[in-house]
């Protein structure tokens, strides 16, 4: 799936208590902050609600949920969550004081595996262009030099 615009919804998070009542929130972004401050992707402006008390993220079509404060409250299906959990299509959220139902958009967009400075593709895997000569001489030498071992080996006198 192609990067998403911003009217594209990933899922959505169905207010079933507290002031927000009623309200659907759109998650339009592969990871969101959720909390009671601005600055974050979901705002819960709720008693019981940290300034920055969860993160929803999708990878491989999978959502999870993780908390960001260990003091907030967040409960997925009534347990508490204390690491990052998993959530399935309806799983019932508790954050702080507020009341939720997590549903995700039936296509999903997961964004290309960020890759640190230091990691290296194998060289042979790259595009020819791209490759260094080094393996592939490596290679052929190390080739002539199992025939030659072997010409050696098994000539006749």
């Amino acid at each position: 799936m192609t990067d998403p615009g911003p009217e594209t919804i990933l899922a959505a998070l169905r207010v079933r208590s507290g002031a927000r009542a009623g309200a659907k929130l759109p998650v339009r972004r592969p990871v969101v902050s959720v909390g009671a401050v601005p600055g974050n992707d979901i705002v819960l402006d709720s008693p019981g609600v940290a300034p920055r008390h969860a993160r929803l993220r999708v990878s491989g079509g999978v959502w999870t949920i993780a908390p960001l404060e260990p003091a907030g409250d967040l409960d997925v299906d009534g347990e508490a969550i204390r690491e990052e959990s998993l959530l399935a299509p309806g799983s019932a959220l508790r954050i702080g004081d507020v009341s939720l139902v997590f549903d995700p958009a039936e296509a999903w967009y997961d964004p290309a595996p960020e890759r640190s400075t230091d990691e290296r593709s194998i060289p042979l895997f790259l595009p020819p262009h791209q490759r260094p000569f080094w393996p592939t001489a490596l290679f052929v030498l190390g080739v002539i030099g199992v025939i030659v071992v072997l010409f050696f080996l098994f000539r006749t006198a």
